[in-house]
């Protein structure tokens, strides 16, 4: 991969993200997640959920943010992400568009925490099918936002 002067770049050892981009000094940390089904259809968002969240309107889907493997380390949970573990969410559509091309992405700080505790990243996220203030489906704006450091929340924010 080599676009917009990013170079994929080895991730090495067991890490919290899928894939590793770098400009010079600069690094990119990169989850991808598959939007996820129920019972073999695309999830929509919860409505209780959105009903808190200032979602533009259409159909929001979720995604699921957590690791496969479950376990402990040193008495905590392995299976949740923490903000920092990555900095672009990566979200396929394929369960709700039927194509294995179509992404969305976000930077990772802007998810939505979980209310037990904010340091961790909530398991259901709201994605939209068509890009909005907060998802983008061009990796390089989404890098723009990452690199620009506004701290913002999904759908909290005008």
């Amino acid at each position: 991969m080599e676009a917009g002067g990013w170079k994929a770049a080895k991730v090495i050892g067991d890490q919290s993200y899928d894939f590793l981009i770098e400009s010079g000094p600069v690094q990119i940390r990169i989850q991808v997640k598959l939007q996820r089904k129920e019972r073999g259809e695309p999830k929509e968002y919860a409505a209780r959920s959105r009903a808190a969240l200032k979602c533009p309107e259409g159909t929001m889907y979720v995604v699921e943010v957590q690791k496969t493997r479950s376990g402990e380390r040193q008495g905590q949970a392995t299976r949740p992400y923490r903000f920092g573990d990555f900095d672009i969410l990566a979200v396929n559509l394929h369960p709700a568009t039927k194509n294995w091309t179509r992404f969305v992405f976000t930077v990772g700080n802007w998810l939505l925490p979980r209310a037990s505790d904010p340091s961790l990243i909530e398991i259901f996220q709201p994605v939209p099918l068509v890009p909005d203030d907060f998802w983008t489906d061009d990796l390089n704006r989404c890098i723009d936002w990452f690199l620009s450091g506004s701290q913002r929340r999904l759908y909290h924010d005008p």
